[in-house]
């Protein structure tokens, strides 16, 4: 027999809301395998290595479009395009933020350069 879970229990196994399960079974991401007799929707282990996909892949930043088409086409090539594409977008925003982090660094060099000496407690 298969041992079967409901929502609460997979909540708390892998430390996460309720609502975010029902958000996943909402986005089409995830689909319990029945009902008990109470009506609580049951899930099995299957269900649950699928939850800890999706999760490890929302982890990685991808789109819950980007993971509903991986999950749907299952294919190689496709995953491969969309951790590439993800790859990508992460880069640019390593870049992003260091240009940022540089623009900063100038302008506390240039805050500390023009107020040496004072006291700054003083003036903020």
């Amino acid at each position: 027999m298969k041992t079967e879970y409901t929502i609460s229990q997979i909540a708390e196994k892998l430390h996460i809301t309720t609502n975010k399960i029902r958000f996943y079974e909402k986005k089409g991401l995830l689909t319990p395998m029945g009902e008990s007799q109470n009506r609580y929707r049951k899930f099995g282990e299957e269900d649950i290595f699928r939850l800890e996909t999706i999760l490890l892949y929302r982890s990685l930043g991808l789109s819950i479009e980007a993971i509903q088409n991986i999950l749907q086409c299952n294919k190689k090539e496709n995953y491969l395009t969309h951790m590439q594409n993800q790859w990508m977008a992460v880069n640019n925003e390593i870049h992003r933020l260091s240009e940022i982090r540089k623009s900063l660094e100038m302008v506390l060099d240039k805050v500390y350069e023009e107020t040496e000496g004072q006291d700054l407690e003083k003036d903020f």
